[in-house]
């Protein structure tokens, strides 16, 4: 440990995030295979000449192409209400510096209709962070085991990383770990049986196929992904139909005294 102080154990479940340096100390390696995948900003919004919005949480995707922009969501964290927008960008792109300094403007311009919902509003604890999917090399050997994106990153915008580690995690707690520590030792073929498992190689997949995927559908331009983004809207709109019907179909006549009920 940093204090001088030595702790032994037969296994080590690291669960370091992003963080490379412990990674390293070990000699396991990560390969990027797609820089910048996405680009994540996250900030702060409040509505200006209003108390609060008229929404509680909000999810607005791309208006086009041209934005390079998968989706919005607005949620209330406290008082205060969140912002987070993934985008895919270079990072030396003005527009990026554009949402540092102006980010109302910038928010906007990138996602003009969302005006209508929003209003005028002010933003401000503007963050930008470039995402890389990386995987991780060298990772088999005895007594070490990686979940989550010390194993291999997602991408946030999917919105697959608490599956992919926790599904990392239950395979281990209920599966592998009770197995391993019921024999002596933990060589690595122990290990490889977790990174073997099938339900994690189907869910690690699944992340990685759904992180490219969200960016074709929100950048590609031919006809294929055109009818898919079309089919996605018409199906929101249908939900937001059939949401409004309900509503409506709840609403009972009057009671004998003449107050409305549910």
């Amino acid at each position: 440990m940093s204090n001088g102080e030595r702790i032994s154990a037969r296994l080590i479940v690291l669960a370091s995030g992003l963080n490379l340096a412990l990674r390293h100390q070990l000699g396991i390696e990560r390969e990027v295979i797609s820089p910048c995948h996405s680009i994540s900003v996250g900030f702060y919004l409040k509505p200006v000449g209003r108390p609060s919005f008229e929404f509680r949480a909000l999810t607005y995707f791309s208006e086009d192409v041209k934005s390079r922009a998968a989706y919005v969501t607005l949620f209330p964290i406290g008082m205060m209400m969140r912002g987070n927008l993934f985008v895919y960008r270079d990072v030396d792109d003005p527009w990026l510096g554009e949402m540092r300094q102006h980010g109302a403007a910038a928010l906007l311009a990138l996602l003009p209709r969302l005006s209508a919902l929003i209003g005028n509003v002010e933003v401000s604890d503007v963050k930008v962070r470039p995402v890389d999917l990386c995987v991780s090399k060298g990772y088999r050997r005895a007594g070490i085991a990686l979940v989550g994106d010390a194993f291999s990153t997602s991408c946030p915008a999917a919105g697959t990383g608490c599956n992919k580690v926790f599904t990392d995690v239950e395979r281990l707690c209920n599966t592998h770990i009770p197995g391993w520590l019921a024999t002596p030792g933990m060589a690595k073929e122990k290990i490889d049986a977790f990174y073997d498992d099938e339900i994690k190689i189907e869910c690690d997949d699944f992340s990685i196929d759904k992180a490219y995927y969200l960016r074709s559908f929100s950048t590609q331009t031919g006809p294929i992904w055109s009818a898919r983004r079309l089919a996605k809207f018409l199906g929101h709109l249908g939900k937001g139909r059939l949401r409004q019907m309900a509503e409506q179909l709840a609403l009972k006549p009057p009671d004998p005294y003449g107050a409305p009920v549910r």
